[in-house]
């Protein structure tokens, strides 16, 4: 734990310290793509047992990829075990989506181990942070360590595991932050882009669809920001009380529905996992809907003023709700969860926002309440060993600091 607090602690001083420098642009941009390298270093020397996923398709792939001297010849292999099972299913290399096969490519032609592979996976995911940050920065005026801050704390554990879907998730809020600025061309590349990463980032969509009906519907615009939070909070209770209900439903229509049968174990309803730990995932989200209550009651005239903003504020809260709804489906399967994490992560443009409605009375307390909220999930996830990402251990690491 002591190594992911300090690599995080250093990265978000970095960030912090250069932003005193925004005039030299150059050598503010430079520190604060800098700034991301403790966590990449940290996630690419960490061993092969921290993340479950790592030795599902990271090793393996990696493996693979090493073998081929040609990238259609390493694509083939990996398509011929799309949808395939097998006793050897965790073992032998996964059928991953092409912007994945091309990064792990690329890394295996210049080095021999999976580390690498790992160490440019975070460095991506932390780009893509940063870029968001910075674009929201110059969009809405947000701070730039408060957005790393939030990554950190809620997304960080989870780009340990869920590498390709972390990657693709980012991607995919950068590519929004173009659609609401009404440049299509680059939105479409982008969400492409992260569509290669992992099928998931198609959902990006629906945020863009929602961004599009909100500004374009007059009804949407007379619910309060109260009414989210109201609406949040049912949700919780409707998924968790009637749930398995909705999936057994779900479960009889994909069964008669042959070309969605494949897609069986979504829906399929089994133990899944305890209430109390699935509340931590929707926890960011809750956060989120309350602060937007409450920012009705102290405004800040300067930014409410802006439609753009207003309307990325209510396209947010309702893409806030349907990560709440399918987050919450984890007490009953586990797959559609994975697509909740997905609307999860807009919480990183989404909790800066809400933050410019509060004055300057306010903003501090509401600040101090987000960064005990963000040490409280980063706790949790470290205490409950969420996908084997705790304890970290690195034997590279170990070795280097006993030779130093």
């Amino acid at each position: 734990m002591i190594y992911y607090i300090l690599a995080i602690l250093l990265s978000l001083g970095i960030s912090y310290f250069v932003s005193f420098f925004k005039k030299r642009k150059f050598f503010y941009t430079f520190f604060l793509f800098l700034s991301i390298l403790p966590t990449s270093i940290l996630a690419g020397v960490r061993d092969y047992s921290v993340g479950v996923d790592v030795g599902q398709y990271v090793t393996t792939n990696f493996g693979q990829a090493i073998l081929y001297g040609r990238f259609w010849d390493f694509q083939t292999y990996l398509n011929f075990f799309k949808h395939r099972g097998g006793i050897d299913w965790v073992t032998r290399a996964h059928s991953t989506e092409m912007g994945y096969n091309v990064l792990t490519f690329i890394v295996s032609r210049f080095y021999n181990n999976a580390h690498w592979l790992m160490f440019y996976i975070q460095l991506t995911i932390g780009i893509f942070v940063i870029l968001i940050a910075i674009k929201l920065n110059k969009m809405f005026d947000t701070s730039i360590p408060f957005t790393l801050f939030i990554y950190y704390s809620g997304f960080y554990i989870f780009g340990l595991n869920m590498m390709r879907q972390s990657i693709a998730a980012l991607i995919m809020i950068y590519a929004f932050l173009f659609f609401i600025q009404k440049r299509y061309i680059s939105y479409s590349i982008l969400q492409l882009i992260a569509a290669s990463f992992h099928v998931s980032a198609w959902i990006g969509i629906i945020i863009v669809l929602t961004h599009f009906i909100i500004v374009n519907s007059k009804k949407e615009k007379k619910l309060s920001y109260k009414d989210y939070s109201i609406i949040g909070m049912i949700c919780i209770v409707f998924v968790s009380l009637f749930g398995s209900v909705i999936f057994g439903i779900l479960s009889f229509i994909i069964s008669i529905i042959p070309f969605l049968s494949y897609h069986m174990s979504s829906v399929y309803v089994s133990d899944g996992t305890p209430i109390r730990r699935v509340i931590v995932f929707v926890l960011w989200a809750e956060v989120y809907l309350i602060y937007l209550a409450f920012s009705s009651k102290t405004k800040n005239r300067k930014i409410i003023d802006n439609n753009l903003f207003e309307v990325t504020l209510r396209t947010s809260a309702i893409i806030t709700i349907l990560g709440i709804i399918l987050s919450m489906t984890m007490v009953y399967t586990g797959t559609l969860y994975r697509l909740g994490i997905n609307f999860n992560y807009i919480q990183i443009t989404a909790l800066p926002l809400v933050l410019k409605r509060f004055n300057r009375t306010a903003i501090g307390k509401m600040k101090l309440g987000i960064i005990i909220f963000g040490i409280i999930i980063f706790g949790y996830f470290i205490y409950s060993k969420f996908a084997a990402t705790s304890p970290y251990t690195s034997q590279i690491l170990d070795g280097y600091l006993t030779n130093w």
